[in-house]
């Protein structure tokens, strides 16, 4: 509404606080007249009572002994507040132009009123310094606390911004008033049919020690759901005399738990507010967002709403960072994410060039991820950890198959079904590991996860590795004898033997080497490389004998064994004799 406009007489209806009666009267003038009865409700100008529902209604007489039961403020609802969201105050007017005294408009004074107490009142919602309100308490000392959560009453004023209790403090003259002695205290709803204001008023109250100095002011709140964002407040000043009682006054405001403040007057510095002084309290714009979800499995896509941020004039930009790489604009955005850990942050500006950020941790879990096992083949059991980063209640289906391991004989793993508890990060998968007395290679079985539920599958199979513990196999070879014979050549069949079976292929190398017989004349040389298959144990190795009708001795060669591989050499010498027929 223009601030300045023309003002005529319109209907006007009203709660009188702290009761439920509802009058109706047209009036032209603040003023009554002669035959206007005492206490008629009243319309000023443009500005008219507010609906009934608009109405604030009390909630206790002295909120020192009782908490009012309702009211209160919404938290915001990102994780990490930010470090703004306070408030400035500014030289401005209020919506009526100048002090307007509620008397004027009929609503009665607030009843019960003692020295040092405090009211409260459930009130349309507003918003203050990032927060939501519907309830407010009205102090007889010249300050209002926003919320419903009683705190006790002090004539002592606190330089803002200060933890301890009051907090929440719109304090237009915070200084020791007596109510009791003079003057009177007030609240209720104005509209001008656009816009809709909470208006708590001091009237003529006195100070405690000097009953003379009479101090009228005014609170005007904005009401939230008319065409401004609910949150323009105003401090308004009629006629007020001296600087507080014994110079104790504070003129300013802080958030709900005093971390954040601001005062244009304490104790004697500042600027005094005189009569017809208007003050605006402006909060400083307020990042808060939601992020829908705030955890999952990647890729997780995540949802961000802005719309609860706020700001006394209005926010121009919505600027933000995911934490990875990506960054968005507007009241609403989206992104998605691959698995880790991320800050995801909002900034906010307002029309002032002013900013404030909030941030907020979204978490990208992983999937099921299984580990690499390996165990000696003595070991019995082979044990794996499917595991998750993180997550909710989530199952997965774990099984072992064969590689160059064998089922069952060297491995046995089941089909298994893992499920996981809210918050659960590992499970272990067993496989029994058989054993033998083969000297054989490390061998290998794979473990496979499938079928996730609520969760994907990032490291999907492991390989499971089974080392040896048997010795290597020896080799040796035998001593054989053969008659020469007087012709051609017969043959003398050496025995290449294992001590035992292999699971390897084992090889090793064979040759003849003269001795008293010598080759070719009494036996053909030869040299082999004999290859035993994994199992086998015995190889022959014939060697030409040649027969003549020379009368000789008895004569010998020999077979050598060397360059073995996957076994030792146990006998390496084998004889060969050739026994004279002649």
């Amino acid at each position: 509404m223009p601030r300045n406009s023309d003002r005529s007489g319109v209907l006007a209806r009203v709660a009188i606080a702290g009761t439920a009666s509802l009058v109706a009267a047209l009036l032209c003038a603040p003023q009554a007249s002669a035959g206007d009865p005492a206490g008629s409700p009243r319309s000023v100008g443009d500005l008219r009572l507010a609906a009934p529902a608009d109405q604030p209604t009390a909630q206790g007489a002295d909120l020192e002994r009782t908490a009012s039961p309702t009211g209160g403020a919404v938290a915001a609802a990102s994780t990490t507040g930010p470090e703004c969201g306070g408030v400035r105050i500014v030289p401005g007017g209020s919506p009526a132009g100048a002090y307007l005294p509620l008397s004027a408009f009929g609503i009665a004074p607030i009843t019960g009123v003692g020295d040092d107490t405090n009211h409260a009142f459930t009130v349309a919602a507003f918003s203050y310094a990032g927060q939501t309100y519907t309830a407010v308490q009205v102090d007889s000392n010249g300050y209002l606390q926003v919320g419903g959560t009683a705190t006790t009453s002090s004539y002592t004023n606190q330089d803002f911004p200060d933890a301890a209790d009051p907090d929440g403090v719109l304090a237009p003259f915070w200084t020791d008033l007596n109510a009791t002695a003079a003057g009177a205290m007030r609240i209720g709803s104005l509209t001008d049919g656009a816009e809709t204001w909470i208006v708590v008023d001091w009237e003529a109250v006195p100070e405690f020690n000097i009953p003379t100095n009479l101090h009228s002011f005014q609170i005007w709140i904005g009401v939230q759901g008319d065409d401004h964002p609910g949150q323009d407040i105003s401090y308004v000043y009629g006629t007020t005399t001296g600087n507080g009682n014994a110079g104790l006054l504070t003129v300013g405001a802080e958030n709900d738990d005093g971390t954040v403040g601001t005062e244009t007057y304490f104790n004697g510095a500042g600027t005094l507010p005189v009569s017809g002084t208007q003050l605006v309290v402006t909060p400083e714009p307020y990042a808060g967002f939601t992020s829908v979800p705030t955890s999952g499995v990647a890729p997780l896509h995540v949802d961000f709403d802005a719309s609860q941020s706020a700001d006394g004039g209005s926010i121009t930009g919505y600027a933000w960072t995911f934490g990875d790489t990506g960054t968005g604009s507007g009241v609403t955005a989206n992104h998605d994410y691959a698995a880790g850990v991320y800050t995801a942050t909002l900034t906010v500006t307002d029309n002032d060039g002013n900013t404030c950020s909030a941030t907020e941790k979204v978490t990208a879990f992983r999937g099921f991820s299984v580990n690499d096992v390996s165990v000696n083949e003595a070991a019995g059991t082979a044990t794996f950890a499917v595991s998750r980063p993180g997550g909710g209640a989530a199952s997965v289906d774990v099984s072992a198959a064969p590689g160059t391991a064998s089922t069952p004989a060297d491995f046995t793993g089941a089909l298994t079904t893992l499920t996981f508890a809210d918050g659960q990060l590992s499970k272990p998968y067993v496989v029994t590991i058989g054993q033998d007395a083969l000297d054989e290679p490390n061998e290998t079985y794979s473990v496979q996860l499938a079928n996730p539920v609520n969760s994907t599958l990032e490291d999907p199979t492991a390989t499971g590795t089974i080392t040896d513990d048997d010795a290597v196999v020896r080799v040796a070879v035998n001593d054989v004898n053969v008659v020469e014979g007087n012709s051609g050549t017969r043959n003398l069949t050496f025995t290449v033997k294992l001590n035992r079976a292999s699971g390897k292929t084992v090889n090793v190398t064979v040759r003849t080497a003269d001795g008293s017989a010598r080759a070719p004349r009494d036996y053909r040389s030869k040299t082999v490389v004999l290859t035993f298959a994994p199992g086998q144990t015995v190889l022959s190795v014939p060697v030409s004998v040649v027969g003549d009708h020379v009368r000789e001795p008895n004569e010998t060669f020999a077979v050598l064994l060397n360059l073995p591989v996957n076994a030792t050499i146990g006998d390496a010498n084998g004889t060969g004799g050739i026994i004279n027929n002649d």
